[in-house]
């Protein structure tokens, strides 16, 4: 019999989990970190996870830079459009 854990966390919704994810399984890849909004709308993954959130591909990729300049320096910086 399995008990469920509580957890002290607060569970993320689907869309930041599938953007961490994306960050987590590129990270060291060509042009990483992401800063070019063009070539990050291009990845299937990215195009991928907009058509599940209903965002523009154009939407999900900033936020994907956003959330890889929050991760690398603490804050938020501008974006390439």
């Amino acid at each position: 019999m399995h008990r469920q854990r509580k957890s002290s966390r607060t569970p993320m919704d689907p869309y930041h989990l599938g953007l961490f994810w994306i960050l987590r399984n590129h990270a060291g890849g060509g042009g990483w970190p992401p800063r070019d909004v063009s070539k990050v709308a291009g990845w299937a993954v990215v195009r991928m996870l907009a058509y599940q959130s209903r965002r523009t591909v154009r939407d999900v990729a900033i936020d994907l830079i956003a959330h890889a300049e929050v991760m690398e320096h603490g804050e938020k910086a501008g974006v390439v459009g």
